[in-house]
């Protein structure tokens, strides 16, 4: 009987680090999810690391043989919210596709120049900072929140935060990408 593999999906920071032969392995193994924030990230990668840049990008198209890139995760919000704006009545995430095509496509047949690359990266750097305002932002109002000790909670294991009765096991959750089901084992410190 034919079981679907395991997905995987990897941030930039794995992908960086995962080595050649590892990858490899995994094809046909698992189903590989990739990102398009992974694709932007290597293409962000500035003309001087152009080399590194390519070596990404060819282990981004050899996991593509075993899985497929999905779309930064405003746009999927941005399909969802439409998909639900048009029917409501007959909305389903699961009908939503997520998959990029046109991230594979870009993979695949490399079509950015050393100006996207350039303009990626300086995008990139705008968001990092909008994003670092927002919480310098809101740090001193956090602050308060932390050290007042009537709201002061810090969770001390992952049970703390998984939502599992004391001594209960393992707690089921059903993947969202999938009818794959999957544990989460407790004791283990969060």
């Amino acid at each position: 009987m034919f079981s679907a593999p395991p997905t995987i999906g990897f941030d930039t920071s794995a992908l960086n680090w995962l080595k050649d032969d590892v990858a490899r392995r995994l094809y046909g193994r698992f189903h590989v999810l990739l990102f398009g924030m992974n694709a932007e990230e290597i293409v962000a990668t500035p003309s001087v690391k152009a080399e590194r840049r390519e070596v990404l990008l060819t282990r981004l198209e050899g996991l593509l043989c075993s899985g497929h890139c999905l779309w930064p995760p405003h746009m999927i919000l941005e399909s969802l919210i439409s998909a639900h704006f048009k029917y409501p009545m007959q909305f389903s995430w699961q009908r939503v596709s997520a998959r990029s095509m046109m991230y594979e496509q870009g993979i695949i047949r490399r079509v950015f120049t050393e100006e996207d690359s350039s303009q990626q990266l300086e995008h990139q750097n705008a968001v990092q900072e909008k994003f670092e305002q927002i919480w310098a932002g809101i740090r001193p109002e956090l602050d308060a929140i932390r050290s007042n000790p009537a709201t002061k909670w810090e969770p001390r294991s992952f049970q703390d935060v998984s939502g599992r009765p004391p001594g209960h096991p393992r707690r089921r959750w059903r993947n969202p990408l999938g009818s794959r089901t999957h544990y989460l084992q407790s004791g283990h410190q969060g």
